[in-house]
């Protein structure tokens, strides 16, 4: 069996150790957040070290079936995160909720404790003590990973277009709300929400799935550029449907596009980059994200609804991830034909 497959990864005991410490981890988050507001409700209502590790104890050609998985974890738990939550609480008790949140981490924690790992990716430095963990030293660690991605083209070209992708997260993460609110379900848009939730979940499940097969049929790169055309496509037509299960649709459409962006992207950046300089690569990802997701954020608390409408806002996010998309389609093939031929060299 290859070991670029799904049980392929799991014949690799270090992955099987950490796939399993996520896994316990996030019952446990879900498991503990969720039962906390119902808990709430009740009383008042009237990933840097860890895409390193992976990135150290598999292959790079493992790395895609490896984010599958990962996409795989995330979906299930938003399809059924909230529900397992829910039952817990009403089982349990919110002491027991946290309990069971408590044990999943100490589980997690021996999991990881078992994994053999080299040093070199357990200390990409090399040996350290706790005294010499100073904030010079890790704004040293964030420089030199700046200076990596500024000296690797493909890194550089990826981590760019992240801060288009923050704009389109800052819109993506209140036009479904608003649109349901304001225009399609006003009355119901509560319980809808919640069916968006069970659609998302279900979408990136599938698409998950999907993923990992084309992964192993077409360049990583095909399926991010693919991704976001995909996402603009339905985002532009999410502006302009009248009615609530034509929206619904268009969502399950662009809940399979998440997966198909989300394994290609970091499967292929774990591909390029150095193991020792994955987690710093990895650490640079949320903050430049946050620069435009939090000016897009900003932008509409401040124009909405006088000066934007629920529709723009759809047109906005459609916009930047036709942008993003053209700008990866002109980019990342002729760097990928670059690593291949510099590639062929070397083996040569």
């Amino acid at each position: 069996m290859q070991k670029d497959t799904l049980l392929g990864l799991f014949k690799n005991r270090n992955y099987a150790h950490l796939f399993g410490a996520q896994l316990l981890s996030q019952i446990g988050s879900v498991t503990g957040l969720t039962a906390f507001a119902f808990y709430m409700l009740d009383k008042f209502s009237t990933h840097p070290a860890n895409a390193a590790l992976v990135r150290g104890v598999l292959d790079p050609a493992q790395m895609p079936a490896a984010m599958g998985m990962n996409q795989m974890l995330m979906s299930a738990f938003v399809l059924l995160g909230t529900g397992l939550g829910a039952v817990s609480y009403w089982h349990s008790g919110i002491l027991g909720s946290v309990a069971i949140d408590m044990v999943s981490f100490v589980i997690s924690a021996v999991l990881i404790m078992r994994c053999n790992i080299p040093q070199e990716v357990r200390q990409p430095n090399g040996p350290a003590s706790w005294r010499q963990l100073k904030l010079k030293q890790v704004g040293q660690d964030f420089v030199s990973g700046l200076r990596y991605v500024r000296h690797h083209s493909i890194v550089l070209s990826l981590l760019a277009g992240i801060l288009i992708l923050g704009l389109a997260n800052g819109g993506g993460s209140v036009m479904y709300l608003f649109s349901l609110k304001y225009k399609l379900a006003p009355d119901t848009y509560e319980s809808l929400q919640v069916g968006m939730t069970a659609v998302l979940g279900a979408g990136m499940l599938l698409g998950s799935i999907v993923s990992v097969r084309l992964a192993r049929k077409i360049p990583l790169y095909g399926m991010i550029i693919a991704s976001f055309f995909l996402g603009a496509f339905t985002h532009l037509l999410q502006a302009m449907a009248s009615d609530t299960v034509t929206f619904m649709a268009l969502y399950l459409l662009y809940a399979l596009s998440i997966p198909l962006c989300n394994v290609a992207f970091f499967g292929w950046l774990a591909q390029v980059t150095e193991a020792r300089m994955m987690g710093r690569v990895q650490a640079l990802i949320q903050p430049i994200m946050m620069l435009t997701f939090t000016a897009m954020q900003a932008w509409i608390a401040y124009a909405f609804p006088v000066h934007m409408s629920v529709e723009s806002i759809f047109y906005v996010v459609g916009a930047a991830e036709l942008a993003l998309g053209v700008y990866y389609l002109l980019v990342l093939p002729p760097l990928a034909r670059k690593r291949a031929e510099q590639t062929a060299k070397k083996a040569a």
